[in-house]
């Protein structure tokens, strides 16, 4: 199923492994402004769509952490994605996870991608997406 915001149903897609956050056509619905994938949820194989301002979100958990340096600074640049300029952010470290909050909304936060954290050109270390908190 495809839902929209509020839970509802509103089509059916052909398999949300074809789908990625972000994403913007094949859906086949008519809708009044852009539709994009905001969620993706394997457990019930349902992807869920939503205006642009819906894309944006700030804080986020990271699992399967690599720590390349014992000091974490306050506020690390975070880079979620390859061609992601990176952006200033704190990561609260706990164990091999974290909880990451962006200082700015960032947009298309995408559980499954990496999240590399850096102290301006020194890599600090990084680990999965896992999921979005707001």
């Amino acid at each position: 199923p495809i839902f929209n915001t509020e839970g509802n149903q509103i089509g059916e897609h052909k398999g949300y492994a074809y789908y990625t956050i972000g994403q913007r056509k094949g859906f086949g619905i008519a809708a009044s402004e852009p539709l994009y994938v905001i969620r993706i949820s394997p457990a019930n194989r349902s992807i869920t769509v939503g205006t642009k301002e819906h894309l944006f979100t700030k804080r986020f958990t990271v699992i399967d952490m690599n720590h390349l340096s014992p000091e974490f600074p306050e506020i690390v640049t975070t880079k979620i994605r390859y061609k992601h300029d990176g952006s200033p952010a704190r990561a609260s470290l706990v164990g091999n996870t974290a909880t990451v909050e962006f200082c700015e909304p960032e947009r298309a936060i995408t559980p499954g991608q990496s999240a590399v954290f850096y102290n301006n050109d020194r890599v600090l270390g990084g680990g999965i997406i896992d999921k979005l908190l707001d």
